[in-house]
């Protein structure tokens, strides 16, 4: 297979800080779904980066390509699906499904078939993105789109809810901005800069100081960075996929350029 994928592209950035009163800011952020996501999604939108025009930052790398298309396994599959595909545009950056050629047209659905065709997938739903963010509740510009297959359970019935946004109601973009408003201090500390623990994640859930697991968009104040690295030992004892968080170095835009996240 080729591995001519292009060069990063530098595009003007869209955030000189994290300011959630920026619309387009605020959907890009608000629609991470964990501290990780959130990090990567916040540097790029500082310097202005596109992960989709640098495939190989990608963590699952293309397995099939056609023309300007390449597919790739999600790196952040949507719960409760058996495959989550995500086929992206490589011919430059490109945000506009109008500018296609007739013949990136005819590739694009030929990849799609070929995915069906390889994974031998029954049924399926697709999603298509691009452009303005707040308009389709996803995290990035560039041309792509989603293949979803729900999960069977041993009976043949879903697995569970299977769920793509394309705009998340009131109630939700506020649980957002709490839990916005959670990773920034993560990443920050408290106000005066000052970090006096840990936060533990584990997925879109953070860990509490009674050892329960709480969703990130609802976090409580008294929950916040309390942990020594002794107390999260004790607590995750005999626990698996937990993980600590601590930023140990930041440049002076703030942005995270070290940072240690183990097993534990």
């Amino acid at each position: 297979m080729q591995k001519h994928y292009k060069k990063e592209r530098l595009m003007p950035s869209i955030i000189d800080s994290f300011d959630v009163s920026n619309p387009e800011v605020f959907a890009a952020l608000a629609n991470t779904r964990t501290y990780q996501q959130y990090l990567s999604t916040l540097r790029d939108l500082k310097a202005g980066i596109c992960i989709f025009c640098d495939l190989k930052k990608c963590k699952h790398q293309p397995f099939l390509e056609k023309g300007n298309w390449a597919a790739k396994l999600s790196d952040m599959p949507y719960i409760n699906t058996e495959h989550h595909i995500i086929v992206v545009y490589t011919g430059g950056h490109l945000e506009d499904w109008g500018k296609l050629t007739r013949k990136e047209n005819a590739d694009f659905m030929e990849i799609k078939n070929e995915i069906h065709r390889m994974f031998n997938i029954e049924g399926s739903s697709a999603v298509e993105r691009r452009g303005a963010i707040r308009r389709h509740a996803g995290t990035i510009k560039h041309l792509h789109s989603h293949i979803m297959v729900v999960a069977l359970d041993e009976q043949g019935f879903a697995v569970g809810e299977l769920r793509a946004y394309f705009a998340k109601s009131r109630k939700e973009l506020a649980q957002c901005r709490k839990m916005l408003e959670l990773f920034e201090r993560v990443r920050t500390g408290n106000t005066a800069g000052v970090r006096n623990g840990f936060v533990v994640f584990d997925g879109c859930n953070y860990l509490t100081k009674d050892g329960t697991l709480k969703e990130c968009n609802t976090p409580s104040e008294a929950d916040l960075l309390n942990f020594t690295l002794d107390e999260i030992r004790v607590m995750c004892k005999g626990k698996t996929g937990l993980k600590y968080y601590e930023v140990m170095e930041t440049d002076e835009t703030g942005i995270i350029i070290k940072d240690g996240y183990f097993n534990l």
